[in-house]
């Protein structure tokens, strides 16, 4: 009996170290670079740095953000694929920079299936917004304006964004002025200084919206984003395609090891969790928090990726 209760014992002290071995399997031993696909100070950027700031705070790992810019995030998309996955390189970016851009740059040089998608850790509220004292209250008003002659000028900042405005405009039969901007600080100042009428926005337009100095047109999500309940989708008025659903996340390259992955999605979630760091997503970002990682993520970045396809058929055809 004594002999059976020590190898009883035996079995289930082996079996802790080996439960504790699997979950401290990865630790990194040099530092981590976040490379990030926009430029510093803006909201991707800020996401990005403040979660690998408590992803260090909490394991002591050494991580160094490295913005990567061009393309809407194609840039770091490449340099992150041609990374070796080993753990020491990640990248935070929009899932649409994954999925939509391979699809309207068939030949960018990377697809959705050429890395490891870790985390997603928020999502976009997405609207077009204009000043408050134009004279219109949805973005119907806007179209109807140009078509009765009226130029409309409407800034965006990524290639889906100027696509989905290319749908709307085939949608309604009218001719809108569209205009590149850089980030979504591009749009606010653009619309603030009159140069444009309207303006992309994922979030970055919420404390104009709240002050009254702005307001929401519609919104560019599946659903009615929640600084302006009351405007429309742009699905609600008749345009299928649009649908912004940016979720912002992290990546690795492709074939990254099963325990490196895990020790990130640990430590994402653990990281977001915080209320620090919620308060950032959900309050001075204007983003919604979510927390999707493994087969969730895929199965969202696949429904994604048919929503481009979709989107670019129907604008090229």
């Amino acid at each position: 009996m004594k002999q059976l209760s020590k190898t009883f014992l035996l079995l289930l002290i082996s079996g802790m170290i080996v439960s504790w071995s699997a979950y401290a399997a990865w630790t990194p031993e040099e530092s981590i670079k976040v490379l990030v696909g926009f430029k510093a100070g803006g909201g991707v950027d800020t996401l990005a740095r403040v979660v690998s700031q408590k992803v260090a705070e909490n394991t002591g790992w050494t991580i160094v953000v490295v913005n990567k810019t061009g393309g809407g995030g194609s840039v770091m998309a490449k340099s992150l694929k041609k990374a070796k996955p080993d753990g020491y390189t990640i990248g935070f970016a929009p899932g649409e920079n994954f999925t939509f851009n391979p699809t309207i740059n068939p030949r960018i040089g990377f697809t959705l299936h050429d890395f490891t998608h870790l985390a997603a850790i928020s999502v976009s509220q997405c609207g077009l917004f204009s000043m408050s004292d134009k004279p219109w209250t949805t973005l119907a008003d806007a179209i109807e304006a140009a078509k009765s002659g009226e130029e409309i000028s409407v800034a965006y900042q990524a290639p889906k964004m100027g696509m989905s405005m290319k749908a709307i405009e085939k949608v309604f039969g009218v001719s809108l002025k569209l205009v590149p901007v850089k980030g979504g600080n591009g749009g606010v100042k653009n619309v603030l200084g009159g140069h444009v009428d309207i303006a992309w926005g994922a979030g970055i337009q919420a404390k104009y919206v709240k002050a009254g100095q702005m307001k929401i047109l519609a919104s560019c999500e599946k659903e009615r984003i929640a600084m302006a309940p009351e405007a429309p989708t742009v699905r609600e008025l008749g345009v299928k395609y649009v649908n912004l659903d940016a979720k912002f996340q992290f990546s690795a390259p492709g074939n990254l090891p099963a325990d490196i992955a895990e020790a990130y999605v640990r430590e994402i979630r653990r990281a977001t969790g915080s209320k620090d760091i919620q308060d950032l997503i959900a309050n001075k970002l204007s983003l919604k928090l979510i927390f999707t990682s493994g087969k969730e993520l895929q199965k969202d970045l696949e429904q994604s990726l048919t929503e481009a396809q979709e989107l670019v058929e129907f604008v090229k055809n």
